[in-house]
């Protein structure tokens, strides 16, 4: 049990610089030249709305009109302007560089989803005006027939059935929204003869096929369905327009019929959005807003009826007025998430709050390094018990004790750590402004306090790690003076704790492991290389881990080995005893048959008569 506490006590030991107070080669804070003070990234976002009009690539992203082009943006003289200043502003030193680099990479990831918005908004425009066509249509008594192939195919197949389920009549149309028109395909113009064919074989081919794999009713009548779509001679093709435009004060959709000789087939219909109408314009609106959230709850499930409300109140204040403000707007709203939280947290701001599943993932990514540790250590005690006595019923209640102990305590090892370097730079910080004979004020210590903390981390978090590796050294030569173990043990067992020191500190407590760490990032771009501390940290908890699982398979080795010596010591002292008693026993016998031989012989002496 001894040898567990000693790899607990190690464990806690590698993880503790990492999750202390720590400020890496890409902090929270740029450093102007020589005699300025630091400034924190969120001052530095000034620069940003100088010479882009954003403060952070989000922002900007949501303001690009549609798709982008990344590296246009980067070689604009926007962003050599903005590079300019902030080389100016904090001097042109690898911290500004790689803070740069970073922005870029997220300038990249800001357009591609900007990007990918965009074809969103896009999907739920294209997306309304079909399911507005199919409510026309149903109301109109046609039956809904699936045309779609994929993406590609009818955007409306409808039929009529007499009383027996024949099909009489049919159409097929498409649905267009804004100013969006009729494409030329590989087939032909869409809704062209040759274009209509084309897709009802396809639609043919696809259900034969689909029923030769999985036969059903359903596509056996699909099968028939098309058949007789294709026997009957059905009407024109038709596009479904629907049209947001701005006329007399009033914003309306205009929707209407039109046949593919472009000459509108019926009345428009005209839908006010921005004024509290009665009857079938009211049922009609509501019918939008309707399909509205159906389709932008596909990307945001959670926020879809809120976005339709401000939908609502955009459209009353006359903030929407085309189609392009309104998919603009849609794009603004449902950006990507995990950029929005990640440059807000690189700007200083609070994230969002999130989920309960985002809240235990990001406790879990902060106490990473104690997680490996607790799951180590039950590993090694399963290990060490099925090494030397084999695993038992209490083997894995054993070490699931021993590993929560490790979590609880490397857990309160953190908190116990941060509580003290956040009062001791205060404290540090209040002394060499009062030793300087600066005026001492809350904000002044604080400003001091923040830029002192993590080299205090650092300093207590590695003085911490060399503290135990020198009672682990200690223990070592103890346990060899009273003859416990060899000479060659002690010296494999300093070397271990000795190397998994020196490099624990050097990558967890040094900026000398985060610009290491800032190095191999590099390899990966540059949000790598931003991320230089923390990389420098997973390799410190590393080198811990795999000289924890050293010592402990060399404390095992050791004994291992004791106890095979001192079962063949046994085995040989059994087979020596075995043999030696063997011979004792045989020269007994040997003595008492000679004794008896002589005892015999005098025996018959004394019978006989003297010759």
């Amino acid at each position: 049990m001894k040898t567990s506490i000693k790899i607990i006590i190690l464990f806690l030991m590698v993880v503790m610089c990492s999750s202390v107070t720590y400020a890496g080669i890409f902090s929270n804070s740029l450093h102007p030249g020589v005699g300025t003070t630091p400034v924190t990234v969120p001052s530095a976002s000034a620069i940003f709305h100088k010479h882009i009009g954003a403060v952070n690539p989000v922002r900007w992203a949501r303001q690009l009109p549609g798709t982008a082009n990344t590296e246009a943006f980067l070689s604009s003289r926007a962003w050599q302007a903005t590079s300019a200043d902030f080389l100016r502003t904090y001097g042109n030193s690898a911290q500004v560089n790689q803070y740069l680099n970073y922005q870029e990479y997220l300038f990249r990831r800001a357009i591609r989803i900007n990007n990918k918005a965009h074809f969103r908004s896009l999907d739920i425009k294209g997306n309304l005006a079909e399911s507005l066509m199919d409510d026309f249509y149903v109301k109109d008594g046609w039956e809904i027939i699936d045309g779609k192939r994929g993406r590609n195919g009818f955007d409306g197949l409808y039929v009529r059935r007499n009383k027996n389920g024949t099909i009489t009549d049919w159409i097929a149309t498409d649905a267009k929204s804004g100013a969006s028109k009729l494409n030329m395909t590989s087939r032909g113009m869409q809704l062209s003869q040759e274009w209509v064919d084309g897709n009802l074989k396809d639609l043919w081919a696809m259900a034969e096929d689909e029923y030769r794999k999985a036969p059903s009713a359903a596509t056996k009548q699909r099968i028939a369905d098309l058949k007789q779509i294709m026997k009957t001679s059905g009407r024109r093709p038709r596009v479904f327009t629907m049209k947001l435009e701005s006329n007399g004060g009033k914003i309306q959709y205009r929707i209407e019929n039109i046949g593919v000789d472009g000459n509108p087939v019926g009345k428009p219909m005209f839908v006010d959005m921005n004024a509290a109408n009665s009857g079938a314009m009211l049922r009609m609106e509501r019918a939008i807003y309707r399909n509205l959230e159906k389709h932008i709850s596909v990307y945001d499930p959670k926020g879809a009826t809120t976005l339709v409300k401000k939908i609502q109140r955009a459209f009353k204040k006359g903030t929407i007025k085309s189609d392009s403000d309104l998919y603009r707007f849609i794009k603004r709203e449902i950006p990507d998430k995990k950029l929005a939280m990640a440059v807000a947290q690189e700007l200083g701001e609070k994230p969002p709050r999130g989920s309960l599943a985002g809240v235990i993932g990001r406790h879990i990514s902060k106490n990473s390094g104690m997680i490996i540790s607790a799951t180590v250590v039950a590993g090694f005690i399963i290990a060490h018990d099925a090494m030397r006595d084999g695993i038992t019923s209490e083997t894995f209640l054993k070490a699931g004790l021993v590993s929560t102990g490790t979590l609880a305590a490397g857990i309160a090892l953190d908190y116990t750590m941060n509580f003290v370097v956040t009062h001791t730079s205060k404290y540090v910080a209040k002394y060499m402004l009062e030793r300087t004979g600066k005026k001492v004020t809350e904000k002044a210590v604080a400003k001091l306090a923040e830029k002192l903390a993590p080299t205090i981390g650092r300093t207590i978090g590695g003085g911490l790690q060399i503290a135990f590796a020198l009672y682990f050294v200690g223990d070592t030569i103890y346990n060899y003076n009273q003859g416990y173990i060899t000479q060659t043990a002690m010296w494999v067992n300093v070397g271990i704790v000795a190397l998994t020191t020196a490099g624990t500190v050097f990558f967890t407590c040094t900026s000398g492991g985060a610009k290491v760490g800032a190095a191999i990032g590099s390899l990966f771009g540059p949000a790598g290389t931003a991320a230089g501390g923390a990389i420098g940290t997973g390799i410190g908890i590393a080198i811990g881990v795999v000289g924890g699982i050293a010592t402990g398979g060399y404390t095992w080795y050791v004994e291992n080995k004791r106890q095979e010596n001192l079962l063949y010591e046994i085995r040989l002292r059994v087979n020596w005893e075995t043999e030696n008693n063997r011979r004792r026993l045989r020269e007994t016998i040997s003595d008492l048959k000679k004794k008896s031989e002589q005892m015999r012989s005098d025996a018959w002496s004394k019978l006989l008569p003297a010759m």
